[in-house]
Parts: structure tokens; C-alpha cells; sequence
């Protein structure tokens, strides 16, 4: 099976290399487009891309589209024109895909009906306060993040399951929005296939960060007339989760606190094309 690899890139010079570099070690021996959409970009994403055309293994062909208005819907729809293959893996510029990711994901998509898959995520050690530590145990070990498609920054679908859908919509969660296209017995986490995505250092930051989460989540949820079972109460899931477990009761206090300051922040009106994200996280402060 051919697939392509669309990775929409707004300045990420420094954390593309960590993600290209993952793509150069995958194991999958089929054909593979990578398609780098630079979007309103001021730094060398589109040069940090082009560099790694002789790097990628054999069956890899890479393409860099350069966007001048930095939005990551249009970067999406530039590339699902450029692709050839079927097969489409999503994928951000901060996150690093195990060696065997492709494989497992494809492995998954070449089932019959529509197929929505990504890989189970691992969050790595890095530097950081004890509340944002905090919450990305708790975050990280929730039955939902752990055996549900989120997106998270990886998401792949098969032919028919991109036929799901046009064009993508002018909204910010576009993984979100593509979850709402599929049934819930049409998602599934690939075991053993795994992501690594990337937290801010600091909890100023992953407040902003979860509220940007909070807040796109809710712009999608607001146009979709049906919200599937797995979608509905997930706070609920978490409470009950963390009130079970007497041994992270502490770190569920800090994880509770930054989830309640992310939704009030994310009800504050935000400037135009504002967009949070975790400057601080280790992958985009390490070349």
C-alpha cells in the first residue's frame, strides 16, 4: 500500500528535524509520499524539509509546498491535492513516530470499510515544572488518551475513509472534525506503534496550550449535530479515574486545577490568528 505522509509546518524549523528524522527510520517498505506544507512560514522550515529529500530512504518521495498565510486547514487541503496515494497519515511537526508506526498504522488501513487509526502515544522525560509533570501522568494515563483516537497530532485514514469527507473546513481542530466523520467501531489505537508528542517546560504555557485545545474542541463541537458515545462527559471518565486511585490523588489536584484554569481561559476572547503552543517543549528547543 502507497501512503501519504502530510505534515502542515507553521516556523518549525527546529522540531521538523526531530519529525523528519523519525519518518527516515521507519521500517515500512512501500512506497511513501511525504508532503511538507510550509504555511506562512518566517523561518527555514521549507529549507530544514528540502534538506532532508537525501535522507529519506528509497521508497520515500518528498514534496515541500510553500503557503504564504500561515493556516493549517489550507496547508491540510494543499496537501491532500498533492497526494497521490490513498492512504493519508496527518501528521504535526512536534511529533516523533516510532520506527515501526508506518507499518502498524497501514497494517490497520488495509481492512475493508473506512479506517481512522493512529498510534498509541508515549510521553517522553523532559525538563519541566512538578505541575505540568503533574498532569501529563495523569493526562497520559487516562483509559480515553490511552484506548481512544484523539488525533493528538498523528491520525491516518484509508481510501474510503477519506472519502468521508470534502475539503477541510476553515477550523483549527481539524482532528477533531474528522473523528466526528467515523463511527466509533471504525477508530482504533495501533498497539505498538507508537508517537511521542511534545508538552510545554512550563504551566503558564501548558494552561495557554490546553485552553487553545479546550476552545478549538469546543469550535467544532458547536457544528456537529450528533456526538458519538466516546466523545460525551470525557471529564466525568477522568474524575472517576483519578478519584479510584488514592496514589494520584495529589498529582490529580494539580491536573484538576490546570484543566478547570485552561476552560476559563479558553472562554476569553483571544487575539486574531492567535495560536498557543508549547515553545518550551523539548523538541523545539533541542536541534
Amino acid at each position: 500500500m502507497s501512503v501519504a505522509v502530510i505534515i502542515p509546518a507553521h516556523d518549525e524549523e527546529v522540531a521538523l528535524r526531530r519529525c523528519l528524522a523519525g519518518l527516515a527510520a521507519q521500517s515500512y517498505g512501500g512506497p511513501v509520499e511525504v508532503i511538507v506544507v510550509a504555511n506562512g512560514c518566517e523561518d527555514a522550515t521549507a529549507d530544514v524539509a528540502l534538506e532532508f529529500r537525501a535522507l529519506l530512504p528509497p521508497n520515500f518521495a518528498l514534496k515541500v509546498i510553500e503557503l504564504p498565510v500561515a493556516a493549517k486547514w489550507q496547508a491540510l487541503n494543499a496537501a491532500d491535492e498533492a497526494a497521490e496515494s490513498a492512504a493519508r497519515v496527518y501528521l504535526d511537526a512536534d511529533i516523533v513516530l516510532s520506527p515501526n508506526a508506518l507499518a502498524g498504522l497501514l497494517g490497520v488501513l488495509a481492512e475493508e470499510g473506512p479506517r481512522l487509526v493512529q498510534p498509541e502515544v508515549v510521553v517522553a522525560r523532559s525538563p519541566s515544572t512538578y505541575p505540568v509533570r503533574a498532569f501529563v501522568r495523569v493526562w497520559s494515563a487516562l483509559p480515553y488518551v490511552r484506548g481512544q483516537v484523539l488525533g493528538l497530532g498523528c491520525y491516518a485514514v484509508n481510501g474510503r475513509g477519506r472519502e468521508l469527507w470534502d475539503a477541510f473546513p476553515p477550523l483549527g481542530a481539524d482532528d477533531t472534525f474528522v473523528r466526528f466523520r467515523f463511527d466509533d467501531a471504525d477508530k482504533r489505537v495501533v498497539p505498538g506503534a507508537t508517537m511521542t508528542p511534545s508538552f510545554p517546560a512550563t504551566l503558564h504555557e501548558l494552561i495557554l496550550v490546553r485552553a487553545r485545545w479546550c476552545r478549538l474542541s469546543r469550535e467544532v463541537r458547536r457544528t456537529e449535530p450528533f456526538l458519538p458515545p466516546s466523545e460525551r462527559r470525557r471529564w466525568l471518565a477522568a474524575a472517576g479515574f483519578v478519584s479510584a486511585r488514592p496514589s494520584s490523588w495529589l498529582d490529580g489536584l494539580f491536573f484538576t486545577g490546570i484543566w478547570a484554569c485552561a476552560v476559563c481561559v479558553s472562554r476569553l476572547p483571544t487575539p486574531q490568528g492567535d495560536w498557543a503552543r508549547a515553545r518550551t517543549s523539548e523538541i523545539r528547543l533541542s536541534r
